[in-house]
């Protein structure tokens, strides 16, 4: 508004003679063309000129614009005028302007062109909303200025209460954690210099013609400066106020940490480095090349303003400082960003090696292969905390091991030399010799089991297991299997069902680790099934597999997961009172393994079902 002059003495004249004499400047070449193509109507016009005749006839017609104009040649004869009645002291601005035009080969014209702006506008075009705008901006130009008052005082209000606010809690100042790194001496620098890219950037585009030509353009370019300067130095002050909370605003400067170092080589005698931080050296870096070009541009402008010449286009090195500058900033930008990143890196590896998982950065803030490499680098620590896990839960499962051994040898031993001394006494008569012999027994195959147990375990922790695969009919196997434990049943009152879908069912096995699978299985059918219930064993084919499943009715309820019961030293009684010693089943499914086959058990209550998959060939 102070450019158009709206605060002059004569308000009222001078707006609209500057807004008119922009606007009216593209209207004399349309004028002068159709001047010629009138002139050329008077011998014909071929299809394209009368095309467009017809369309400025229409464009210029008193009805459709606000524009009067009269050409006259260098007689003073009219040549051509769009309204013959128009009275040129209604207008609000005039304007003449002499051409030359040729009609053809051998036909010149030329003259001048009188242009005037209707100061009580007839039509609804773009003349009339500009006349209209110069009134508004006319009637607020000084409430404007109360206006832009209340908004600062309020933007400082706000911004006040901002920066007191700020940094109460803990998420803010883990916000703003990245922006405190950086040497605040720095930051101002950065700001400074943003600041004067601003100002170099509004300069440039009102010493070239765009402020003339396109005041909606140069609106904008400023518009956006401002934005972007005010949103930086928003985040500049919040910044102070984080820092001068926590009353570390001198100290985390460069010039504070270089001073401190000159300090401590002075008291130890010791050659001290100053180290700048990534972002510090990023900033440096952009600071210097935009300072040196910030110069060579101040310096050219300077040129231009102090100049004799005022035609722009001898000055083409402002088009090019335009752009050079807004390449400089993507520029830089970008190098911010891969600094930015480098740095998070080099944060997220320095927390993970000194032992803190909880506080690495987070991969969004990041972009492209930095944050691929930062994905893993999370992938590392989140492997290292399974580990530790791993670790902690291998060192449970050693010392409940250790327990558990000590405990299945201690019973059967203890009895086994409770029960011999007492035989040894001599004081026991021959039934008593007899039932003491018999438990001394029994307790010596079970500590027997529970020693080969602990053997097989510790061949297949090592991998010192042998196998030799071959030919097996499954079906004739199992038949046998159940043949052997056929008295066992009958003492427990089990009834074995069998059903196969086939007599002959071929896989490759190892016959003394496929009867130790069996001989487990069976062997706690018989420990725990409920008395007097069905054992089923299954076999059938599905697709390429032979399945083998073995289902019966336990004594107690099975309280401990499934998959629990397949740990070493696992068992349902946590008392450790049954016959079991918990290796049978880890040991079963390591076999089956081994023999290329799948093992799995189900619960359900108190069913227990035991299920193998081999390859049928």
């Amino acid at each position: 508004m102070y450019d158009y002059h709206f605060y002059s003495t004569d308000n009222s004249y001078y707006p609209v003679q500057n807004a008119m004499s922009i606007k009216t400047e593209k209207e004399y070449e349309k004028i002068r063309e159709y001047a010629v193509l009138a002139e050329k109507s008077l011998t014909g016009l071929d299809e394209k000129d009368r095309s467009v005749y017809e369309t400025l006839i229409e464009k210029y017609d008193p009805e459709n614009s606000n524009i009067v104009f009269r050409v006259k040649d260098a007689k003073g004869s009219v040549i051509v005028q769009n309204d013959p009645d128009y009275d040129i002291n209604d207008s609000c601005f005039f304007r003449s302007k002499d051409f030359n035009a040729d009609i053809d080969e051998n036909t010149m014209i030329s003259g001048t062109i009188f242009l005037y702006v209707r100061e009580n506008p007839t039509a609804n075009d773009s003349y009339s909303l500009a006349l209209k705008m110069i009134d508004f901006a006319r009637s607020i130009k000084y409430a404007i200025f109360v206006v832009l008052f209340v908004l600062v005082c309020a933007a400082c209000f706000l911004l006040g209460i901002l920066m007191f606010s700020i940094g109460k809690t803990e998420e803010e100042r883990k916000y703003f954690n990245v922006l405190q790194k950086i040497p605040f001496d720095l930051m101002s620098l950065a700001v400074f210099l943003l600041i004067g890219v601003a100002v170099i950037l509004i300069l440039l585009t009102s010493a070239a013609d765009i402020k003339d030509k396109s005041i909606v353009l140069w609106n904008t370019v400023v518009l956006v400066v401002e934005f972007c300067v005010s949103f930086v130095l928003l985040i500049y002050c919040v910044s102070l106020a984080m820092r001068i909370k926590e009353g570390h605003i001198f100290e985390n400067t460069l010039i504070a940490k270089a001073l401190n170092k000159i300090k401590k080589k002075k008291t130890h005698g010791k050659e001290a480095k100053l180290r700048v931080p990534y972002i510090g050296k990023a900033l440096i870096a952009i600071g210097a090349i935009m300072t040196g070009d910030l110069g060579t541009i101040f310096y050219f402008v300077y040129k231009y303003k102090t100049s004799e010449t005022d035609v722009l286009s001898e000055f083409n090195f402002l088009y090019f400082a335009f752009m050079q500058l807004a390449c400089l900033f993507i520029l830089g930008a970008v190098f911010f960003l891969i600094v930015f990143n480098l740095n998070s890196i080099r944060e997220s590896g320095k927390k993970i090696a000194s032992g803190d998982f909880d506080n690495v950065v987070d991969s969004h803030i990041m972009f492209g292969d930095f944050r691929a490499i930062n994905d893993d680098l999370i992938s590392i620590k989140d492997e290292m905390i399974k580990a530790l896990e791993e670790k902690g839960k291998s060192q449970e499962l050693r010392n409940e091991l250790i327990t558990n051994i000590s405990h299945d040898i201690k019973t059967p031993l203890t009895s086994i030399v409770n029960y011999a001394d007492i035989i040894g006494s001599g004081k026991c008569g021959d039934e008593e010799i007899s039932a003491y012999s018999d438990i001394i027994k029994k307790q010596s195959g079970r500590l027997k089991d529970l020693l080969r147990g602990l053997v097989d375990v510790s061949r297949i922790s090592t991998g010192n297991v042998e196998v030799n695969l071959e030919k097996t009919n499954l079906c004739l196997f199992v038949m046998q299997t159940v043949d052997e434990f056929s008295l066992k049943f009958e003492e427990k009152k089990l009834e074995a069902e069998t059903l196969f879908s086939s007599d002959e069912v071929y896989i490759n096995a190892d016959g003394s680790k496929l009867w130790r699978i069996f001989e487990n299985i069976f062997g706690n059918v018989c420990k725990y099934a409920k008395p007097e219930t069905k054992v089923t064993i299954e076999i059938k084919e599905e697709g390429s597999k032979a399945v083998l499943s073995v289902r019966n009715i336990c004594e107690t309820p099975i309280t401990v997961p499934a998959e629990e019961l397949l740990l070493r030293f696992k068992q349902n009684d946590s008392s450790r009172h049954s016959e079991g010693h918990g290796l049978g089943l880890s040991i079963s499914k390591s076999f089956t393994e081994l023999q290329g086959g799948e093992f799995g058990i189900g619960v359900d209550g108190d069913e227990f079902e035991t299920e193998l998959k081999f390859n049928i060939i």
